[in-house]
């Protein structure tokens, strides 16, 4: 029996630290989340699990470790991707669709992929505790554009100033983490000084 999910972000940061990844601390621990090195864990209460790790190396050979307990204790499925895209988009949609009652879903990668995914699985209406996620790389910040309204990958912090990759528009970089679009609240910095 399909059950429909629902999510919360929970995500964790691993990495040395650096100013980029302190922001992204900050920002992740106003939403009562962990970061630091977490263990690989997987949550025993699971009887299914859905693995998805971006890029390779450290993220790959987390997935596999996790891929190696989740086994011990029921049906794992491992998608790996270089990024998300709207392919990726559409594997996972499909993946989370095909999700039952139980199921754990661990997510690792760069920042911007993570809450993209994050996203995804909180529109499928996965549990909050159904989802564990690692971001590995906090230097790519996930934008919501609040005046073309999307959603962008740069480089930059909360409060910073960066340029819309969608718009061109001057855009700051809010403390505002929307678990639903899986970024990080932009508008125009100008508009404050506007009369």
């Amino acid at each position: 029996m399909k059950t429909i999910m629902k999510v919360d972000i929970r995500t964790r940061i691993a990495s040395a630290p650096s100013p980029a990844l302190r922001q992204a601390e900050t920002a992740v621990q106003n939403l009562n989340t962990r970061t630091g090195r977490p263990d690989t864990a997987v949550d025993r209460s699971g009887n299914s699990f859905l693995i998805v790790s971006f890029g390779s190396g450290e993220n790959a050979a987390l997935a596999r470790a996790w891929i190696a307990e989740a086994a011990e204790l029921g049906q794992v499925q491992w998608l790996t991707f270089s990024e998300i895209n709207a392919e990726t988009r559409r594997q996972l949609r499909q993946a989370l669709a095909s999700s039952l009652n139980g199921v754990r879903i661990m997510i690792v990668g760069r920042q911007f992929d993570v809450l993209q995914t994050v996203a995804l699985a909180r529109a499928a209406g996965a549990l909050e505790k159904e989802v564990l996620s690692l971001v590995t790389n906090a230097v790519d910040l996930p934008i919501y554009c609040a005046h073309c309204r999307a959603t962008s990958s740069v480089v930059g912090g909360v409060g910073d100033v960066v340029t819309c990759p969608a718009c061109d528009r001057t855009v700051e970089i809010h403390a505002h983490l929307s678990g639903v679009r899986g970024s990080y609240l932009a508008s125009d910095a100008l508009a404050r000084e506007l009369p």
